[in-house]
């Protein structure tokens, strides 16, 4: 009768030692060896912990360095809209993009003689590409001169701001002039003034969000994602030896050592 118990016991202590550590039963005679146990336990934690905690510290420590040089070259703090601002600028974005579909969609439907849910795609691919427009703009200006070194890179961003404006437009002048064709000479300047408005929030928007240097705001990041994963390695490594350290305080008090 005793074979069957021991075969029986034999699979669930092989399953228990699949188990963490802290979590496997434990049924020390004395004190000495309960804190054995409870020292074997944090030391594979550590050891677990040592190398992802070492490598991502590191990196940390190089994104830090990197950025106080840069700070310390250009003598400011980073100007940008960080995340969770950042979010709401895309958000932005798509309300103006939403908006200026409706402001599109009867050009859409009097040039291309669409109708419907192909109008509606249309006008938004149309809208799209003007907030995209908007987008680049306003980074643009935010970012001027910083297309080339020296003077070519004033003379290459004033250039491509000019192209820029010129499409804005001509797309927001088209789309009105296209739109309300049968309309009053007021009502096209009215949806001109509109289509510009949207692309001026756009612009302004963009100018906001970005910092005028890309690669500072670039450092900035790093060093802050850097910062993020150390802190969660370091608080799961944290959590796993405060619950260790409750289980060997449990397991004294029960035992009354």
């Amino acid at each position: 009768m005793l074979e069957p118990v021991n075969a029986q016991r034999a699979p669930l202590a092989g399953l228990q030692s699949l188990l963490p550590l802290s979590l496997q039963p434990t049924q020390h005679a004395t004190r000495a060896s309960a804190e054995a146990h409870h020292a074997r336990i944090k030391e594979a934690i550590e050891t677990r912990y040592a190398f992802q905690i070492s490598a991502v510290s590191a990196r940390w420590e190089e994104a830090e360095s990197d950025f106080e040089e840069a700070r310390g070259a250009l003598g400011r703090l980073p100007d940008y809209w960080e995340p969770p601002f950042s979010y709401f600028y895309w958000a932005l974005l798509a309300l103006l993009a939403i908006v200026q579909t409706a402001v599109a969609k009867p050009a859409v439907e009097a040039l291309l003689h669409l109708n419907g849910l192909r109008a509606s795609l249309g006008a938004a691919i149309v809208a799209m590409l003007m907030i995209a427009l908007a987008h680049w703009a306003g980074m643009l200006v935010r970012r001027f001169g910083r297309l080339g070194a020296g003077p070519l890179g004033v003379v290459a961003t004033a250039l491509a701001l000019a192209v820029l404006a010129a499409l804005i437009v001509a797309l927001s002048y088209g789309v009105a002039s296209v739109g309300q064709s049968a309309a009053s000479g007021l009502a096209k300047w009215l949806y001109v003034i509109l289509s510009l408005a949207l692309m001026s929030v756009g612009v302004i928007a963009a100018f906001f969000r970005y910092d005028a240097d890309p690669n500072y705001e670039e450092l900035d990041q790093r060093r802050k994602t850097a910062h993020r994963k150390y802190e969660n390695l370091q608080t799961r490594h944290d959590r796993e030896c405060a619950a260790e350290d409750r289980r060997y305080a449990r397991e004294l008090r029960r035992n009354g050592w």
